[in-house]
C-alpha cells in the first residue's frame, strides 16, 4: 500500500492524506476500502499490460522492502525513482500505509 501511495499510482483526498501523515487510526472498513482500490488497480494494470499479478506484486514487494521503507526510503538507488511522485521528499512527508486499530492484517 505504501509503495502505491508514494509512487502516485493511487491517490487519496487531502483529509485521508492528512490522516495517513499523522498516523491516525483507520477503521477496518477504511483499510479494507483502500486495499480494495489498490487490488482493483493491480488487476487493471495486469490486464492492460499482459502481466501476472504475481509478477507485479513481487516487484512491488521488493521495492517496498529494499528501497521504500517507511522511515528511511532509499530514493537515490530505487529502480523506479524516475516515475515516483515522492522522490526526494522527506520520509515524514511521504504517505505510508494506514495504521489500523486491529491486531491482524
Amino acid at each position: 500500500m505504501r509503495v502505491y501511495f508514494r509512487t502516485g499510482r493511487i491517490s487519496v483526498d487531502s483529509e485521508t492524506a492528512n490522516r495517513l501523515l499523522s498516523k491516525a487510526d483507520f477503521s477496518t472498513d477504511e483499510v479494507t476500502g483502500l486495499r480494495q482500490c489498490i487490488s482493483h488497480l493491480i488487476q487493471e494494470f495486469c490486464k492492460k499490460h499482459s502481466r501476472s499479478l504475481i509478477q507485479l506484486c513481487f516487484a512491488d514487494w521488493v521495492i517496498g522492502r529494499e528501497f521504500c521503507s517507511p522511515e528511511a526510503p532509499k530514493c537515490n538507488t530505487c529502480p523506479i525513482s524516475e516515475i515516483c511522485t515522492s522522490w526526494g521528499m522527506e520520509a515524514g512527508k511521504m504517505l505510508i500505509e494506514p495504521k489500523s486499530n486491529q491486531g491482524f492484517y
